[in-house]
């Protein structure tokens, strides 16, 4: 019988009694409807593709179980602690249409009561959670690409005119680059024969990390050169980066609860910079880390009261994907990077695989790592790593905060230092530190918290940014701005001390550094546009800077430029233009001009 209220069962009634270490088939009747109107569950997709010079709309059906729709499309014990294999059987007409799974199809049969239908039969999959099921018919197009010497497949599946124009052919290679770097990361094969990518005409994700067959929007995936800009090819590969880490890190070792879904997510977006690394260095991942993660999560988490990595009882939301990775980034600071990568990829992710795991395995397993490389220093006394960061994932204010220094005049002096939990001031003496010289708390933004000086330092630091900035790294730097101006707003500090950061701006060429000024800026020249004495002041002090930046980068693009350069240019040349900085107005209506002329090309 079907659960009552509240119960959250279902009852099987026997005939006869059922004896320890017996097996039992149970066979449920179940049908679903195809939804129309919410791409979750088992749902119907149309798009438009043109087509002898007309436009047709051609359908899909797909499903999307993340995170708990897998019992709305079949009978299942829904939660991702529960893994099981699954023979997956998926019935489509012949011909024209085709089906896609997780697994690879083992054989075909006739329908012998409905002609023109096919039965596909799928090799069981692998050990897995419901949600990561997946189940597509389509009449899509393939581009596939052999690797490891012809014994696996990547392919990506998506409306035949993306195919043919080549608009996959990025996404494809982005994808196998990056399964083969994680395999070599990981120390692990992937652990199927192919890992299919379906490209999903509107589909309401981002994209969805199902086993072997990773359905991405179309916008993640779709690119093309001369149609798309170098801000796109960077999302896609991010993406790519992304689902491609849940193979391992959600689909091999999984979260025991969706409580805890940091395990996945936070993994995944700490874990994505290293293959982005290795895909797009173009674009210099590690140092946009801080904008795309710390200073993302940090404005987001600011709006909230105390918010944890774990709430009891539900999903958690989309900010424990950053701060997630935040505190995984944090761990890599006070750890270093060679303890914390050896405690997740060989001890972790061996130990753990195939099971679904909590926090505290986590946190165990990087404690083992710590001992077995003799790393016990870099915890407080008598303290573990699990004491350290339950405090960070759980509690919501009672934490161990690792702080580190760096100063002298190159910055070469480090002190690492730890603020105990429930502790508010600590006074600190070091005969290494000179506080007559530049110093910096947080270097790089490894530690999830902002820092707020003295006049005293904070004047070495202005004075340091003016005779020379790169003494200081780019993330530090972006870090201290994003500091500044959020702390100015909530009244911590004056507008005028955070704009006295800025005064070097002009020599400024780092993305990360301008990522984070212009996040403040924007908003601020928005209002501004409505009071002409306020613009005209604004534009005085930040022109020349702006000026200055895009004479180091160049205002105009080149042929064939790509990477981390052609995305700043972009974000400067916007607010230059909205300033009536003449030599990006000149160049606006030139490109203007070029497309007024020929439309079909991209200037």
């Amino acid at each position: 019988k079907f659960p009552t209220s509240g119960e959250n069962l279902y009852t099987i009634s026997l005939e006869e009694s059922f004896q320890l270490g017996d097996q039992m088939q149970i066979f449920i009747p179940y049908e679903v409807a195809i939804s129309d109107d919410n791409q979750v569950g088992l749902f119907k997709r149309g798009y438009a593709v043109e087509a002898s010079n007309q436009t047709e709309i051609r359908f899909l059906s797909a499903t999307k179980l993340w995170p708990y729709h897998a019992k709305s499309v079949f009978p299942c014990f829904d939660d991702p602690s529960l893994k099981a294999t699954f023979k997956i059987i998926i019935g489509r007409l012949d011909g024209q249409y085709r089906s896609l799974s997780n697994m690879e199809i083992a054989k075909t049969e006739l329908d012998m009561d409905h002609e023109g239908w096919v039965w596909d039969h799928y090799e069981e999959t692998v050990k897995m959670s419901p949600y990561l099921v997946c189940m597509i018919v389509s009449d899509f197009h393939n581009d596939t690409i052999q690797i490891n010497n012809g014994t696996r497949s990547v392919s990506t599946w998506a409306p035949k005119h993306d195919i043919e124009q080549g608009r996959t052919s990025f996404g494809t290679r982005t994808v196998a680059k990056t399964l083969q770097y994680y395999e070599k990361k990981f120390k692990m094969n992937f652990p199927l024969r192919k890992l299919d990518a379906a490209v999903v005409p509107l589909f309401s994700s981002s994209a969805s990390e199902n086993f072997g067959l990773v359905t991405y929007r179309q916008d993640n995936f779709i690119w093309g050169p001369g149609t798309n800009t170098e801000g796109a090819r960077r999302k896609v590969a991010q993406v790519i980066a992304h689902e491609t880490v849940h193979q391992w890190f959600g689909n091999v070792v999984t979260c025991a609860s969706w409580e805890d879904v940091w395990l996945n997510e936070g993994f995944a977006r700490y874990l994505q910079f290293w293959a982005m690394n290795e895909t797009i260095p173009e674009f210099e991942p590690t140092q946009a880390f801080v904008n795309d993660v710390t200073q993302l999560t940090m404005k987001l988490d600011q709006k909230s009261s105390g918010y944890t990595l774990k709430i009891p009882g539900r999903y958690a939301g989309s900010l424990v994907y950053g701060k997630g990775a935040s505190m995984l980034k944090m761990m890599e600071g006070f750890l270093t990077i060679d303890v914390l990568e050896a405690g997740i990829v060989d001890v972790y992710l061996q130990k753990m695989k195939w099971k679904s795991v909590t926090p505290e395995d986590f946190f165990e397993a990087i404690q083992e790592t710590v001992e077995m490389h003799n790393k016990t220093h870099l915890l407080p006394p008598e303290t573990t790593i699990k004491d350290i960061m339950l405090g960070w994932t759980i509690t919501s204010r009672s934490w161990w905060i690792p702080i580190k220094i760096v100063s002298g005049n190159d910055l070469s002096n480090t002190e690492n230092i730890w603020l105990p939990k429930n502790v508010s001031t600590l006074n600190y003496t070091s005969s290494n530190i000179d506080t007559t010289k530049l110093l910096m708390v947080n270097p790089d933004a490894t530690g999830y918290y902002r820092v707020l000086y003295d006049e005293k330092l904070l004047s070495l630091i202005a004075k340091q940014l003016l005779d020379n900035h790169t003494v200081i790294s780019s993330s530090s730097r972006s870090q201290l701005l994003d500091d500044y101006f959020t702390l100015a707003f909530a009244n911590y500090t004056s507008i005028e001390t955070a704009l006295e950061l800025t005064s070097y701006l002009e020599k400024e060429s780092s993305s990360n550094v301008w990522t984070a000024i212009l996040h403040h800026l924007n908003p601020i020249l928005n209002i501004f546009t409505q009071n002409k004495g306020a613009l005209e002041a604004f534009k005085n002090y930040f022109l020349p800077r702006l000026e200055g930046a895009l004479t180091i980068i160049g205002v105009r693009q080149l042929e064939g430029q790509r990477g981390i350069n052609v995305t700043l240019r972009a974000q400067l040349l916007k607010m230059a233009c909205q300033l009536g900085m003449p030599a990006c107005v000149e160049y606006a209506n030139e490109l203007m001009s070029h497309l007024e002329a020929d439309p079909q090309v991209n200037p």
